[in-house]
């Protein structure tokens, strides 16, 4: 099909339901298709991030990354839980887990039953030579309460990449797309509750 033209009008033909918008995901991997055959250009991996958004809340999946502890030293080890759930009653399939820094990849080639998770595990060892997080502004020379510009690739952003991160790589009607979400740490608090 013609994605400029074919595709906007299969849109507006969609049935867009609220309480179901799992409908509109057969378009949605259809256009994810589509843009893995756009040349490479700043503006398609924006737009293959949103796309891989709107494919996430149309399935109802729901990804996260745990770490059992809030700081880690460099060649210090912590703890990742990894899970996955899909609520959208849609066949999806997990193909890996991967977890960044130092890369471990986990093949699982399971299909996600709704609303049962699938949980991975990970014990990560920071290489002993990884550097200390602290906000982009701050790492080089200052003088004075002057700071340097930041690098170009990290300009404008509100904080800093994440530390660690995990991948889910998903697959919905043959159409590949990868989760990353960032390895958080959380606090439960008897009293507060979650924090």
């Amino acid at each position: 099909r013609d994605v400029p033209g074919n595709f906007f009008d299969a849109v507006d033909a969609a049935p867009l339901v609220a309480e179901h918008p799992a409908a509109i995901l057969p378009l949605l991997l259809q256009a994810r298709a589509a843009l893995e055959q756009v040349p490479a250009d700043p503006w398609v991996d924006v737009k293959q991030t949103e796309l891989t958004e709107a494919i996430r809340s149309a399935a109802g999946i729901w990804a996260e990354a745990v770490a059992d502890a809030p700081i880690v030293a460099p060649g210090g080890k912590v703890n990742v839980s990894a899970t996955v759930v899909a609520r959208g009653g849609v066949p999806l399939t997990l193909a890996a887990v991967a977890v960044s820094s130092p890369a471990e990849t986990r093949e699982k080639n399971v299909a996600l039953a709704d609303n049962q998770p699938i949980k991975e595990d990970f014990t990560v060892t920071l290489p002993a030579d990884a550097p200390c997080s602290q906000p982009y502004w701050l790492r080089g020379p200052h003088e004075g309460g002057l700071h340097c510009a930041a690098p170009p690739e990290l300009a404008g952003l509100a904080e800093d990449p994440p530390a660690l991160s995990v991948s889910f790589r998903l697959s919905a009607d043959g159409v590949p797309f990868d989760l990353t979400v960032p390895v958080q740490y959380r606090l439960r608090d008897p009293v507060l509750g979650e924090r």
